[in-house]
C-alpha cells in the first residue's frame, strides 16, 4: 500500500509539473476549469496504473531485472497514453514526446534511486541489529 501512494503522489506531482510546464512555455494558453479537472483525473488515473503496476514486483520467481524492465515500460507506455488524452504532447511534434519520456524516464530513475537507497539503510539497521544481538 505504501508503495501505491507513493507512485499515486508521484504521478499527481509529475503530471501538474507537466501542466505547469505547458503553461509556462505558452503564457497565453489558458486553462478552464474543466480541463484543469480532466487533468487531475488523468493524473490519477496514471497515479492509479502505476500503483497497480508496482504489484508486479511482488512476483518472486521472476528475476529482478525482468520485472523492472516490465514495469517501466507499464510507467512509460500509460504515460503516452494517458499524456495523449491530456494533450500533454502532439504527435507532431515529436520534440514533446523525446521531453515526456526523459521527464518520465528522469522521474523513474529517481525514485528507483530513493527506493533503493532506503532498502540498502534498512538492510544495514537489520544487519547492525542482528550483529548487537549476537554480541558482536
Amino acid at each position: 500500500m505504501k508503495n501505491f501512494f507513493i507512485s499515486f503522489m508521484v504521478s499527481v506531482f509529475v503530471s501538474y509539473f507537466t501542466i505547469a510546464m505547458i503553461a509556462f512555455n505558452n503564457p497565453e494558453y489558458l486553462w478552464s476549469s474543466k480541463t484543469i479537472i480532466v487533468q487531475f483525473i488523468l493524473a490519477n488515473g496514471l497515479g492509479f496504473t502505476i500503483g497497480c503496476a508496482n504489484l508486479l514486483f511482488r512476483i518472486q520467481h521472476w528475476p529482478y531485472i525482468a520485472v523492472l524492465s516490465v514495469h517501466y515500460i507499464v510507467v512509460v507506455t500509460s504515460t503516452f497514453i494517458i499524456g495523449k488524452f491530456g494533450n500533454w504532447f502532439y504527435m507532431n511534434e515529436p520534440i514533446t514526446m523525446i521531453s515526456l519520456f526523459l521527464r518520465v524516464s528522469i522521474v523513474y530513475v529517481a525514485v528507483w534511486i530513493v527506493l533503493n537507497f532506503t532498502q540498502k539503510r534498512s538492510i544495514k539497521q537489520m544487519n547492525e541489529l542482528l550483529q548487537k544481538n549476537r554480541g558482536e
